[in-house]
């Protein structure tokens, strides 16, 4: 439901007309606003494919598998599922993670410097591809030699 028509809905009745519209979170009791652009993966209220989804995704992880897919319609629920997996695994410091959601890079120097930026890495040299691939190579063997973690 749009925040529009709950703030329709919100609006109280007295003696069949319409008194003193409240907001949907006064309505409802909420304390903030649970619908945004940005998916929050605190509202997550999953369904049985969203739970299969996510045990999958999360075999794959635990199986060291390289590579993995999730699809669906508009609005099923794939961007939040990602969300709260990536906040899962980064709360979880046995993992290091990188939440990509948008991967329409034109080449690997392009993906290299977003997986970089999403760890917060920032390279020396930025002349190649390699330059940026040592570089992930380096943070992680220096996180996963220190701190016992695992790349994913």
């Amino acid at each position: 439901m749009c925040p529009t028509y709950l703030s329709a809905m919100a609006i109280t009745w007295r003696d069949g007309r319409p008194t003193r519209a409240q907001s949907h979170l006064q309505f409802f009791g909420l304390r903030e606003e649970p619908f945004s652009i940005v998916p929050q993966a605190r509202f997550l209220c999953e369904s049985d494919s969203q739970k299969r989804a996510h045990a999958g995704l999360r075999w794959l992880i635990d199986q060291h598998h390289g590579l993995g897919l999730l699809f669906g319609d508009v609005g099923t629920g794939k961007t939040l599922l990602c969300h709260t997996l990536s906040e899962e695994l980064n709360s979880d410091h046995q993992y290091v993670s990188a939440l990509l959601l948008t991967p329409s890079y034109h080449s690997e120097y392009g993906l290299m410097m977003d997986l970089l930026a999403q760890w917060r890495v920032k390279p020396a040299r930025w002349r190649s591809r390699l330059n940026l691939e040592a570089v992930a190579h380096e943070y992680l063997c220096r996180l996963c030699s220190a701190e016992k973690r695992r790349p994913y």
